[in-house]
């Protein structure tokens, strides 16, 4: 982050579940991202969840120690939703929490990742979307899997297209 500051760069950090690095940097110094903001940089936040209020408890976390970036918003991802049930369905429990409420009220958006039918088989393939999609796979996925990709990364540029000006 020193070095991206510093220099102007862009930088995107994958802080997987359970890593505490940014819980630990957002409690010694209070206000960071505000100092990274106004150093002409900005941080952005994309809170990856699922259909369970657990899932938020990074975002309530980061939020107490006073980590609010003003680019930030719950990216739901309905993947993780059981098979059969609507997004109110399954995400009831999240879009009601005080967190998520109380995130949303403060500027947080709310992004939806659509579910992807032919997710398995492009993991298989350890490839691409876009690859997956133009049948540059080996082995190729079939033509209703190449379709059933090329909606999902069509889905998934309309609702990031908002805040497309947040990602390099």
């Amino acid at each position: 982050m020193e070095f991206a500051i510093a220099e102007k760069q862009t930088a995107i950090i994958d802080l997987g579940g359970g890593d505490t690095i940014l819980r630990t940097i957002a409690g010694e110094m209070p206000g960071f991202d505000a100092m990274i903001e106004d150093a002409g940089m900005a941080v952005v936040m994309f809170y990856l969840a699922g259909p369970h209020p657990e899932d938020l408890t990074p975002a309530a976390t980061l939020g107490a120690l006073g980590f609010k970036p003003r680019a930030r918003a719950f990216v739901l991802n309905e993947g993780m939703a059981l098979a059969g049930q609507s997004r109110d369905q399954a995400f009831g429990r999240v879009t009601s929490s005080n967190v998520y409420r109380d995130e949303t009220a403060d500027g947080a958006l709310t992004l939806w990742m659509p579910r992807l039918h032919a997710a398995e088989a492009v993991e298989a393939r350890t490839a691409s979307f876009v690859a997956a999609r133009d049948g540059q796979t080996e082995p190729p996925l079939g033509v209703f899997n190449r379709s059933r990709v090329g909606h999902w990364l069509k889905a998934m540029d309309e609702q990031f297209a908002g805040v497309k000006s947040w990602m390099p």
